[in-house]
């Protein structure tokens, strides 16, 4: 494998898609390693505040373990 295709504790592969109506619905998926055990994702509006948790609202997600050509990943969503 490339070192591209190994996953890390840092988020990748992070793909926004429609989830059922797309004027109103989103889903977000993303992988890591074996490490990271729990998916949460916070989202917010842009604002003039320098803190994004000012405004950011929280959402826990699933997780799935996967193994790809013997290395363990989790994929999130």
């Amino acid at each position: 494998m490339h070192h591209w295709e190994i996953p890390s504790k840092d988020p990748d592969r992070i793909i926004l898609t429609f989830n059922g109506d797309p004027s109103t619905k989103r889903a977000v998926t993303w992988r890591t390693d074996s490490s990271v055990n729990e998916a949460i994702a916070q989202i917010a509006i842009a604002g003039v505040s320098s803190k994004f948790t000012d405004n950011a609202i929280t959402y826990i997600g699933l997780t799935e373990n996967s193994i790809l050509d013997y290395i363990k990943l989790i994929s999130h969503y």
